[in-house]
């Protein structure tokens, strides 16, 4: 449960009934504010776009929360509409049932999209003929491609957009951060993240939701490491190093964010 609630005395009732099955009760305290989201957690929710699961009862995970009933509690806040009080006493009616799942959903969509980055390499000590009389210039120096893969995570049906979905934008992600489907896990700072066009849609019913697709750009260095030619390995493997500045701290081009406020 979302909402933080206690369990009142007198609740965990259970029921058996002559001709075969069960019903049960329990009764919650909560926040006045909180009771209407609350009984939605209990009752689940049923639309074209948002179906969640009732509540079960505990041990009894075949009695489904079928009713409940909101009630004022503890001290009277206001009267000049409607009144308003500081609790609310929530009492869940369980019976046997069965929750249809309803069709299958395409909720999230993964994928993995090859990318290149172009790198000019350094000339120096490089010639176009074996007797070393003829340097190559700058402007000759060869490129390097150096490929990299971008892991794409698409959202359906997402009513209400995370703040993050923007305010992460050229951020990476400053924790390790695990693909659900695909069994990737992608070390801290190695993915830039940045989205593809944000898709509205309405339904026949009339509900409004977005299509998202997050970009995350992966860099198995990592973003906050740069590639320095002097410094390859004597097999030519390129070396990728921090950078620091006049107070001996890793100077970081990309800030880091939590992606786990979109990834979900």
């Amino acid at each position: 449960m979302a909402v933080t609630y206690k369990e009142l005395e007198g609740s965990g009732k259970v029921t058996y009934r002559a001709e075969g099955g069960a019903t049960a009760e329990r009764i919650f305290e909560v926040d006045w504010a909180d009771r209407l989201d609350f009984a939605d957690e209990l009752r689940g929710t049923v639309g074209p776009i948002i179906r969640t699961r009732p509540a079960t009862f505990p041990d009894m995970d075949w009695l489904f929360c079928v009713d409940v009933l909101i009630e004022g509690s503890g001290r009277v806040l206001g009267t000049d509409t409607v009144i308003a009080y500081d609790k609310a006493k929530v009492t869940a009616r369980y019976e046997p049932g069965e929750f249809d799942e309803g069709d299958d959903r395409l909720l999230v969509t993964e994928s993995l999209e090859p990318t290149v980055e172009f790198l000019t390499m350094p000339s120096e000590g490089l010639f176009w003929d074996n007797a070393q009389a003829v340097p190559i210039s700058p402007e000759e120096a060869p490129g390097k491609l150096h490929i990299e893969l971008a892991w794409i995570y698409t959202k359906h049906e997402v009513l209400e957009l995370p703040a993050a979905t923007l305010t992460l934008l050229g951020h990476v992600n400053e924790v390790a951060m695990r693909s659900p489907t695909l069994g990737l896990t992608f070390a801290a700072e190695t993915l830039l993240y940045h989205i593809k066009p944000l898709v509205r849609e309405i339904t026949t019913e009339g509900v409004q939701a977005w299509t998202v697709t997050y970009v995350f750009n992966y860099n198995p260095p990592g973003w906050n490491k740069y590639y320095r030619p002097s410094e390859e390995d004597g097999d030519g493997t390129p070396v990728w190093q921090s950078m620091y500045d006049d107070t001996g701290d890793a100077w970081k081009q990309y800030p880091t964010g939590d992606f786990n406020l979109i990834v979900l």
